[in-house]
């Protein structure tokens, strides 16, 4: 560097000190050591408790969801359920054992929002959405997509496989919630989310098992490519489609099959179609 590089150099050296002496010099101090901790008062945003948000929409859920359980002959709450999520259809399907015992399929919902492929999830972004035997391990009052229910994946399963395939990041925070977008997660829309996540709260969530599954496996072949998958998928196929041989499935939303109430409105399709667009 020249001499008249370096003159300039310090130059704005010295300036640039100068101004940030002034600038510190404009610091207030705090009076004292109890208002340098005292925490800052921002507007931070309340979250809600689950009672709060069971009394805000609860009453108005249960007028919705009752009917079909009375029409099923089911007792509301019911002591256990099984929720089925069938990814190709975009369905979720929900069973319960009636007043005699046996299962039937008391509610559809059309899954709005989905992410991934035919396939399970196996890391951290990979943004499938995973598939097994799982259950709803909590409920979530307050997410950015309104309401959410955890479902505890890794489960022990995924777990075993990870360590046996040396994968370590395997991801997580998978939820039902509200709103149309999802990235490893089933996004139901908001009102139908607040009949789910009341009828959690209802039935106590812990009663509840959820089925991914990649397609309807009891009258269906999924279009995967076995190859490029673990090796233990087909096993988990098999065991799904036996375990989803039970329940008396009926998939298609729009077929309003007897005493199988659907939740689809108009509301919620024009809401979708302008996301789509």
């Amino acid at each position: 560097m020249d001499r008249l590089s370096m003159r300039r150099f310090f130059s704005i050296l010295l300036a640039l000190l100068l101004v940030g002496g002034q600038a510190s010099a404009k610091v207030k101090e705090p009076a004292n050591k109890a208002q340098a901790t005292a925490p800052v008062k921002a507007s931070m945003v309340k979250v809600p408790s689950i009672k709060e948000r069971i009394d805000s929409f609860g009453e108005r859920s249960r007028k919705t969801i009752k009917p079909a359980f009375q029409a099923n002959d089911v007792s509301y709450p019911p002591n256990k359920m099984t929720w089925i999520a069938l990814k190709k259809e975009k369905v979720l399907l929900l069973f319960a054992p009636n007043k005699k015992g046996k299962l039937v399929q008391v509610l559809n919902y059309p899954i709005l929002g989905t992410s991934g492929i035919t396939g399970p999830k196996l890391k951290e972004g990979d943004k499938q959405i995973p598939e097994g035997f799982y259950k709803i391990s909590g409920m979530r009052p307050k997410v950015i997509a309104h309401v959410g229910l955890d479902i505890n994946y890794p489960n022990a399963e995924d777990k075993m496989h990870a360590q046996k395939e040396k994968r370590k990041t395997l991801g997580g925070d998978i939820m039902i919630h509200g709103s149309y977008w999802s990235t490893g997660c089933l996004a139901m829309g908001n009102e139908a989310i607040e009949e789910l996540f009341t009828l959690a709260h209802d039935t106590k969530y812990g009663n509840i098992s959820v089925l991914f599954a990649p397609c309807d496996l009891t009258t269906k072949t999924c279009n995967i490519d076995f190859q490029k998958q673990p090796k233990w998928l087909p096993g988990l196929y098999q065991r799904l489609k036996k375990e989803m041989s039970r329940y008396p499935i009926n998939e298609s939303p729009g077929s309003k099959p007897k005493n199988v109430w659907e939740r689809v409105s108009d509301k919620y399709q024009q809401s979708f179609d302008s996301i789509k667009s």
